[in-house]
């Protein structure tokens, strides 16, 4: 463009000066002819050849003039042309900056519709594999459903297989204890019956051998006897009274002594089982071997209350081997070790005892069913 330019201004400035020339042309042939004189001249032709270039040097200047406007005009307008250009080629620029501009805006959006198609198939995707995690959920409550209702029933099966176990254990220990208290009794009553005979036969014989002696000296002792018998009888009256008065006593001081026994016992019954409250957070084995303890005590304490003692006892002891019932009856005693007598008044206080205190609990109850105890006399 700027080319063509200054090709149209090369063209107007040749034209100009072509204009010109003809111009001059024109000027020389219309000049009016000077008149000729006689005498010589010369001078005038000289002033008309002046004339002539002076109007030639200001048609030049006007040329000039009019080429200088001329270029001047040109350069306004090559100046304006290249504001033009300018102002074209900033337009192009900013056409282009506008067009890559609004590539870039397309391809940030095709970049975010991409994006938001990725996101929306993730989300999809993520949508269904929470739809198979919830079935799978659901599938597994259901599995875990079913298993906890056959584990409800195969505990209730087994609960009832427990308990029919156990009513027939309670009825064989039933059946075992009236088959061995009714061994007792028979044994009891044979015992007694024996007891009896020999007693009857003792006592038969003491009355024969004391009639006869009493036969052979009746005569010769009939009056001392009669002084004696006055004198005996006030003298077995103050015996008498006076045995009375001791068994009274003993009684009293037997009873105080057996009171202050049990509130003694009942008081460390109260500090164990106060004891065994403060430790039953502990564990199962130490609390069921204080159980055990607690009620060994208990027993012990139990057949102390039911046991006639005396002074010849002080000092002596016996081990017991007892069996009970989960109940606690007694169904069998016997001694292991210790002095005779001082085991059978002791195996003769269990029996007396009849019921000794054990545990419900069934781990207590089983080291307690069966029992080794030492026992000995307490005194005051």
């Amino acid at each position: 463009m700027t080319k063509s330019y200054i090709g149209y201004g090369l063209l107007g400035s040749v034209l100009l000066h072509l204009l010109l020339i003809g111009m001059l042309l024109l000027s020389n042939n219309s000049s009016p002819p000077e008149k000729k004189q006689a005498t010589s001249s010369a001078k005038p032709i000289v002033q008309a050849a002046l004339v002539n270039q002076s109007s030639v040097n200001q048609q030049i200047d006007k040329l000039k003039a009019v080429k200088l406007k001329h270029q001047a005009d040109e350069k306004a307008r090559l100046r304006k042309a290249e504001r033009e250009r300018a102002k074209i080629k900033e337009l192009e620029i900013l056409r282009k900056k506008r067009l890559a501009d609004k590539n870039a805006s397309d391809k940030q959006a095709l970049l975010a519709k991409q994006k938001q198609q990725q996101a929306d198939a993730l989300a999809l995707a993520a949508k269904k594999k929470q739809q198979q995690a919830d079935a799978k959920a659901q599938e597994a409550v259901a599995n875990r459903k079913k298993q906890e209702q056959a584990a409800a029933q195969a505990k209730q099966q087994y609960q009832q297989e427990v308990k029919a176990v156990a009513q027939a254990k309670a009825q064989r220990i039933a059946a075992e204890k009236a088959a061995q208290a009714k061994k007792l009794a028979a044994q009891k009553a044979a015992k007694a019956k024996a007891e009896q005979l020999a007693k009857e036969k003792k006592i038969a014989q003491a009355k024969a051998e004391k009639a006869a002696k009493i036969k052979a000296a009746q005569v010769a002792k009939v009056k001392a006897e009669k002084l004696a018998n006055a004198k005996a009888a006030k003298i077995k009256a103050a015996k008498i009274a006076k045995a009375k008065a001791d068994k009274k006593r003993r009684d009293k001081i037997k009873r105080q002594q057996a009171a202050k026994r049990r509130a003694e016992q009942e008081r460390l019954l109260a500090q164990e089982m106060a004891s065994e409250q403060a430790t039953l957070s502990k564990a199962r084995q130490r609390a069921v071997l204080s159980e055990v303890g607690k009620y060994t005590a208990l027993i012990s304490g139990a057949i102390q209350r039911q046991w006639t003692i005396d002074e010849s006892m002080k000092g002596k002891q016996c081990l017991l081997n007892i069996k009970l019932s989960s109940s606690g009856l007694v169904y069998e005693v016997k001694s292991i070790a210790g002095d005779r007598y001082v085991c059978k008044s002791a195996v003769d206080a269990v029996y007396k005892a009849g019921t000794l205190p054990v545990s419900k609990d069934p781990e207590v109850f089983a080291q307690l069913k069966e029992i080794n105890l030492t026992v000995q006399p307490e005194f005051e």
